[in-house]
This record gives C-alpha cells, sequence and structure tokens, in this order.
C-alpha cells in the first residue's frame, strides 16, 4: 500500500495571485481498483495555507456527462471554498462513467474510486476532518446522480448530499443512452433490466430511513430531469425520510434549466447547505 501510495504525482498547482482566492492543484491519484491514476482537482481554501492547525472539512463534487475535473473549479466552486471554509475535490469520471462500479466494464470502479480509495487519498494528505460529519458530496446531471449514488450508499462517509438536476432514475430516457454513454456502463436494457433497476438512485431511495442521509436536491422547472428528481422527492416523501427538495422556476423549454450557468446558481445554494452542516451540525438553508 505504502508503494503504490508512492505514485501519487503532482503534475500542476496553480496559485492565484488574487488575495482571499482558493489556491488550486491538479494531482493524479492512484487507483488500485481501476490500475491506473486518476486526475483530480483539489480546491483549497486561503486560509488552509495560513491556518497550519486547523482541519477542514472536504466537499467532493462530481462533474455531468461530458465533462471532467476541472468543471466545478471555476469561480463559483472557487467562491464557495474559501467562503465555506471547506476543501473542494473534484475527481475525474472518465466522462461519462455515472460514477458506478460497472457491472458490465470491469475497468471502470468509479464508485470504489471516489468512496474508498480517493477519500482515504484525500485524508491522509491533507488536514481534513476525516469523518462523516466532516464530508460532504455534490454533483450536476450525472454527477448529481453520483452524489447520490454515492451518498445514499456510503452513509458512512459521506453526511450530506448535494443532488443539483441529478439523472436520478434514466431508464425513462432511452433516446438519449447511448449519448450519455449508460449502455457503455450498465449493458443492453432488454438484457439487463434488473441490473438497470438495482443501479437507480430512485431504488437505493426506497431502502432509506429517516435520519439516513442529509440530502437537498436543486432542479429547474424546465429540466428535463424534472419529473425524475420529483419521483425520487415523492419516494422519501412517502417513506418519511427529511430531505429539502427545491425547484427553480424556468423557462417551458425543458433544458433551459440544464446548463452551466444554472449549476452554478445552484451550487452556490448547495454550498450554503453544507456549511450550515459543517458549522452547526445541522443540514439546513437557515
Amino acid at each position: 500500500m505504502n508503494v503504490f501510495r508512492g505514485l501519487i504525482s503532482i503534475v500542476a498547482v496553480a496559485l492565484s495571485a488574487e488575495a482571499g482566492a482558493a489556491v488550486l492543484e491538479t494531482v493524479k491519484v492512484p487507483s488500485a481498483a481501476m490500475g491506473r491514476e486518476i486526475y483530480v482537482t483539489v480546491m483549497l481554501p486561503d486560509a488552509y495555507g495560513r491556518n497550519p492547525d486547523v482541519r477542514y472539512p472536504v466537499v467532493y463534487m462530481l462533474h455531468g456527462a461530458g465533462d471532467n475535473h476541472t468543471t466545478f473549479a471555476d469561480e463559483v466552486g472557487r467562491k464557495g471554498v474559501d467562503e465555506g471554509g471547506f476543501i473542494g475535490v473534484c475527481p475525474d469520471g472518465a466522462g461519462k462513467s455515472w460514477w458506478y462500479d460497472s457491472p458490465v466494464n470491469p475497468k471502470r470502479k468509479f464508485e470504489t474510486f471516489v468512496a474508498k480509495e480517493l477519500v482515504a487519498w484525500v485524508d491522509s494528505r491533507y488536514r481534513t476532518r476525516a469523518n462523516k460529519e466532516g464530508r460532504a458530496i455534490t454533483g450536476g446531471s450525472m454527477g448529481g446522480h453520483g452524489a447520490c449514488w454515492l451518498g445514499f450508499r456510503h452513509q458512512g462517509t459521506f453526511g450530506a448530499i448535494g443532488n443539483i438536476y441529478g439523472g436520478v432514475d434514466v431508464r425513462r430516457h432511452k433516446n438519449s443512452w447511448k449519448v450519455w454513454g449508460l449502455l457503455d456502463c450498465l449493458g443492453d436494457y432488454e438484457a439487463n433490466k434488473d441490473v438497470w433497476t438495482r443501479h437507480m438512485c430512485v431504488t437505493e431511495a426506497a431502502k432509506l430511513r429517516n435520519g439516513d442521509v442529509n440530502l437537498l436536491t436543486v432542479v429547474g422547472t424546465g429540466d428535463f430531469f424534472l419529473e425524475d428528481n420529483r419521483q425520487l422527492h415523492r419516494i422519501l416523501t412517502e417513506n418519511k425520510v427529511a430531505h429539502l427538495h427545491l425547484e427553480i422556476r424556468g423557462e417551458d423549454d425543458r433544458r433551459s434549466c440544464h446548463t452551466h450557468p444554472f449549476r452554478k446558481k445552484a451550487a452556490a445554494i448547495v454550498f450554503r447547505y453544507f456549511r450550515n452542516y459543517f458549522t452547526t451540525g445541522r443540514a439546513g438553508l437557515e
């Protein structure tokens, strides 16, 4: 294990010249599960370098289909890290992994990588609050699905979940399965219906009981994943699982709220939710 850790390499460090700006590191983190290194962008709050005795909570940020590890390292992400006083960790999900341990592709073990290998690596390298109370996970679209998938299944690792217009039940989007990479992740639908069902976030949500998770969903009314997230909301409500579901009014166009500008607005809300959780131990937007 120590030998494998020795393969870690920092490939770039970008230090902002602006006062009070987050520090960005792009690193390559080894994955024993996949036998290769994965690019990860780490955002450190400006105070991290000035307060060597302080430990920081960590927010894991998962990108959407076709994006990469730099997606959340934008002005909103950097501001969120600084104002929230947390470390932001943005792994690369190979474009369209859906953050699964793929049942049909053994070379894709992104659930294991993020929830186990990456968390252990981050806790060993940075001054973190290394418990579930010091960790949260979020993402947009495919990443929102990933945040729910990992958060629901690894409750002892992540204390809070921020779902930004997540694809939490993609079975209804047949015409997009191929372009979204889902057939490569889960196999042919007709031949693997049970596999697909088991790998939907709504299926995992039905297993939850009140107090298992702290979840905030942010979705726009002009989003093709709106009904998927309403379904998640209904399941949790019927099972009396406390959570927050926030819908933001958008245009009638089903894509008007599934954009990077909308994600940035939603991320600011999610970061406030996490900040409250890290500060008070209670998840909320008060």
